[in-house]
Order: structure tokens, then C-alpha cells, then sequence
């Protein structure tokens, strides 16, 4: 972007690094929208009026920071940005585009069913897959196959939300409303994640079997933040115990990953110890009974 569109940008709210809706001008443009379809839904026959809320981010953004520099991050940020704002210029396109965090980008997607939502997820992340990204350094439009994205997808129905609403007092609808749209921002956060956990560079949908298998890591990745820097003596009850004597692979994939946390890692690097917990739980959960070794890893939590 030009020094004059960078500064019109942030005149209008906009990212002056991507073009894009950011902040609290983002928020309340998907608020409106969110809103607009339930009083839309009011007024009109009781049919279907599907929601869809997108989420996404750069995928290894921090180690492309740490590894390449800051340039780097910024390129592929700027050309995220490049992808959303020709997309947003189309004349079929309805929805609401921006930047919401570091490298998280929205994608909210009014009248529009899941199956659509997640096509469209997947067209987007195809296309920052085969961008052609800039080169800091070369000015050379040459960093292709340079940056993949994960993608979090959650439809609801306005409909059971207007049902909803129509039970309670009018003056505790507009945080019934605000109470929505939280849950359908984690609900898209939490298959995001859970994307990201199946190996990045993937539109993952939010379904109650996602949202299980995410509070399951979560358990694990709590087991290895509380005891994977202990040393080994204040370990001994828990590699004793009858679990790790019946599953002595995964009670030695345990103590390999503790071993290398503890010589290798700065204790503070909780990114490296999931990455090691979420390894533990698709080993566990291909190899041995789910519920027992979770029931392990609550007990020495």
C-alpha cells in the first residue's frame, strides 16, 4: 500500500498494514450483521436463517518472526490482506471482512450455510497457498508455497436464537444476543485450533466431537505444563503407578518428552510443550484405551 492509502486506511478504521476492518470498527460491523439477520428473521416466515462465522491464522507465524524477521511476517500479513480485499470487492460477496489479532483474520458470512461457509474457507486458503507473496529482500513477487493458513468454521441457525428470545424479557435480549455471538466466535476459535492440531493447512467445522477431542488435549497439554520440568525423584509415584506399568510405550514417550523439556526447553516455552502433549494424545488415542489414559491424566494433574 501507498503512504496515502495506508493513511486513508486508518482514517476509516482499516489496518494500515492489510487494508482490512480492525478492532473495535470490525466488531461491531459483524455485531450489525449478526443482529441485522436475527431482526431480518423477525419479520419474516419461520425458515432457516443460517450464520457462519470464520476464523483463521498464519500457520508457524511465530517462527517465521523468528527465523526470517519481522519482514517476513509482515509480507505474508500484507498479502493475506491483498487476497481478503479483492475478495471483499466482489459483487457477489456478503459478509464481513478483517483482521482480528496478530495473524487471525474474520470472515463472517450472513445467510450463508456450513457447507458453503467451509467451500469458501477452503477457496481462501487455497489461494494464500498458491499466492505469490513478496519478497523483502528480492522485491520479487517469488515466496510462493511460502505461507499456509488454518481455518475455523461455526454455523448457527438465527432461527433457534429469535425462538430463544422471544421467551425472555425484551431489555435482556440485546446480551442474550451478545452471549450468541461469543460462543460462536469460541466455538470457530476451538475448530481453528483443532485444525491446527490435525496438521495445519486445513478448514476444520466446529461439531461437539471437535469440541470433546479439544478439552481431551487440553487435559493432556495441563499434565505436561504441571510435571513435564519436575525432576525424575518427584516423578516416581506417577511412573510406578499401574497405568504407566500396563503402557510402558506411552510411560516411555512421557519420559523422553519430560527429559528433553527439562535439558533442552526454556521452562517458560509452554508452545514446545503442547507440541510434545499433542503428539502424546494421537499416539494415546491411536494406540491405547482414550478414557483410561485420560483418567491418568487428570489423576497427575
Amino acid at each position: 500500500m501507498t503512504m496515502t492509502k495506508r493513511i486513508s486506511a486508518r482514517l476509516e478504521g482499516r489496518d494500515p498494514r492489510t487494508g482490512l476492518l480492525r478492532g473495535d470498527d470490525l466488531t461491531q460491523k459483524v455485531l450489525s450483521t449478526f443482529n441485522e439477520c436475527a431482526v431480518k428473521f423477525d419479520m419474516q416466515t419461520e425458515s432457516k436463517t443460517p450464520y457462519s462465522l470464520i476464523i483463521f491464522d498464519v500457520d508457524y507465524f511465530k517462527a517465521l518472526n523468528d527465523m526470517l524477521g519481522y519482514n517476513y511476517g509482515n509480507t505474508a500479513l500484507r498479502g493475506i490482506g491483498e487476497i481478503l480485499l479483492e475478495r471483499e470487492s466482489r459483487s457477489e460477496f456478503i459478509g464481513v471482512l478483517g483482521r482480528y489479532g496478530g495473524e487471525e483474520f474474520l470472515v463472517a458470512l450472513p445467510y450463508t450455510p456450513s457447507k458453503r461457509a467451509k467451500y469458501i474457507a477452503d477457496e481462501i486458503r487455497e489461494a494464500i497457498e498458491n499466492y505469490s507473496f513478496l519478497d523483502p529482500k528480492t522485491q520479487k513477487r517469488s515466496l510462493k508455497k511460502f505461507i499456509t493458513s488454518s481455518f475455523g468454521v461455526r454455523t448457527i441457525d438465527i432461527g433457534c436464537l429469535v425462538k430463544r428470545l422471544r421467551k425472555i424479557p425484551q431489555e435482556e435480549r440485546e446480551i442474550e444476543l451478545k452471549k450468541t455471538f461469543e460462543k460462536l466466535m469460541d466455538d470457530s476459535t476451538c475448530a481453528l485450533e483443532y485444525a491446527k492440531f490435525m496438521g495445519k493447512n486445513r478448514v476444520a467445522v466446529f461439531s461437539r466431537y471437535l469440541e470433546e477431542e479439544m478439552r481431551n488435549l487440553s487435559t493432556i497439554r495441563n499434565f505436561y505444563f504441571q510435571n513435564s520440568s519436575k525432576m525424575p525423584r518427584n516423578l516416581k509415584m506417577m511412573f510406578d503407578s499401574d497405568y504407566c506399568s500396563q503402557n510402558p510405550e506411552i510411560a516411555g514417550m512421557i519420559k523422553t518428552h519430560f527429559r528433553i523439556i527439562r535439558r533442552e526447553i526454556n521452562p517458560k516455552d509452554t508452545r514446545t510443550k503442547a507440541l510434545f502433549a499433542d503428539n502424546l494424545y494421537r499416539m494415546a488415542s491411536e494406540n491405547a484405551d482414550k478414557r483410561e489414559f485420560l483418567e491418568f491424566a487428570r489423576e497427575f494433574s
